[in-house]
C-alpha cells in the first residue's frame, strides 16, 4: 500500500506515463501500417496522405486503409473502390479523379488534396493499386500496364479514356465499294466467274445424282420383273399341283370302284 503522503506524487507520475504512452501510440497510428519504403519519397508521402485523407472510403494495404466495403450487399454509398484489386493506371487517371471528385463527382469531394500532395497521392495509387487483382485470361496485369506521366504543374489533367482495354481491336477488313469511277468492278468481275464455276459444279453434282437415281430405278424395275416372273412360275406350279391332285383323286376313285365290284 502507498502511504498517504506519497499517494499523490505517485499518481501524478503514473498518469503522466499513461498519457505519454497514449500520445506516442496516437502519433504513430497514422504511419505504423504503411509498407511503402521511405526511400521512395514521393510514393511514401503519398501513402501517408492517402491514409490521412482517403482511409474512410478506400482500401489499399500499402497505406493500411480498409475503407471499402467487404461485402457488396452491405456496402454504403460513400464506400469507394477497393484499390487492392482495382487497377488505376495511367497516373493521369488518378490525378483526374482527385481533381474532379472521382469519375461521377457524386460523393468524393473534389481536390481532397492539392498541388504536390495530389501528385504524390496519384503516384502512390498508380504504383500500388491492383496488385491483388485476380488474373483473368486476355487481360494485362496492372503492374505491366503503362504507368504514364503527370502533366506539368499547373496544367489541367485530361479526362481518362472511355475504355481501358489492353487488347487492340481487330483490324478492319477493307472492302471494295463500287462508285461512279468504277472502283470495285474488278472484284465484281472476279465474282462472276466464281459464281459460274460453282453453278457448273452444282449442275454436275445434280446430273450425277440423277444418274444414280435412274440406275436405282432400273434396278427396281428389273427386280419387279423378276418378282412377276417368280409369281408366274409360282402360279404355274400351283396349277400343276392342282392337276396332280385331281389325277390322284381320280385314280383313288377308280381303284375304290374296282375293289367294290369284285
Amino acid at each position: 500500500m502507498i502511504p498517504g503522503r506519497m499517494a499523490r506524487p505517485v499518481k501524478v507520475v503514473l498518469t503522466s506515463i499513461s498519457l505519454l504512452g497514449a500520445a506516442l501510440a496516437l502519433g504513430a497510428c497514422g504511419t505504423q501500417r504503411i509498407s511503402v519504403p521511405r526511400a521512395e519519397t514521393a510514393a511514401y508521402n503519398g501513402a501517408v496522405l492517402f491514409s490521412q485523407r482517403c482511409a474512410g472510403c478506400h482500401s489499399l494495404d500499402q497505406a493500411g486503409t480498409h475503407g471499402s466495403a467487404a461485402n457488396a450487399r452491405t456496402r454504403e454509398v460513400i464506400q469507394g473502390p477497393n484499390f487492392n484489386v482495382r487497377c488505376e493506371r495511367p497516373i493521369t487517371r488518378v490525378l483526374y479523379a482527385i481533381e474532379n471528385g472521382g469519375f461521377s463527382g457524386a460523393y468524393m469531394p473534389q481536390n481532397i488534396v492539392l498541388g504536390h500532395q495530389a501528385r504524390a497521392v496519384a503516384r502512390f495509387v498508380a504504383e500500388y493499386a491492383g496488385r491483388k487483382a485476380a488474373s483473368q485470361p486476355g487481360t494485362t496485369p496492372c503492374v505491366k500496364q503503362p504507368f504514364g506521366a503527370l502533366p506539368a504543374p499547373g496544367s489541367a489533367s485530361a479526362p481518362p479514356a472511355a475504355t481501358t482495354s489492353t487488347t487492340p481491336p481487330p483490324a478492319a477488313t477493307p472492302t471494295a465499294t463500287p462508285n461512279s469511277s468504277g472502283a470495285g468492278k474488278p472484284a465484281a468481275k472476279q465474282a462472276r466467274p466464281n459464281a459460274r464455276k460453282r453453278g457448273a459444279a452444282g449442275r454436275k453434282r445434280g446430273a450425277a445424282a440423277g444418274k444414280r437415281g435412274a440406275a436405282a430405278g432400273k434396278r427396281g424395275a428389273a427386280g419387279r420383273k423378276r418378282g412377276a416372273a417368280g409369281r408366274k412360275r409360282g402360279a404355274a406350279a400351283g396349277k400343276r399341283g392342282a392337276a396332280a391332285r385331281k389325277r390322284g383323286a381320280a385314280a383313288r376313285t377308280k381303284r375304290g370302284a374296282a375293289a367294290s365290284y369284285k
